[in-house]
């Protein structure tokens, strides 16, 4: 409901399929799933 508000937007420092895949290949699927937990320090 709020499209558009932003004027500027910068680009993405790190593209999300990137991230993505970062993630696959340090097996965190089997991590996760074996109770592991995950804090992205540089989010908000």
């Amino acid at each position: 409901h709020q499209r558009g508000y932003r004027q500027e937007q910068g680009q993405a420092p790190l593209k999300e399929n990137l991230a993505a895949a970062l993630l696959w290949r340090m097996n965190w699927p089997q991590i996760a799933n074996q109770g592991g937990s995950f804090a992205d320090l540089m989010c908000g």
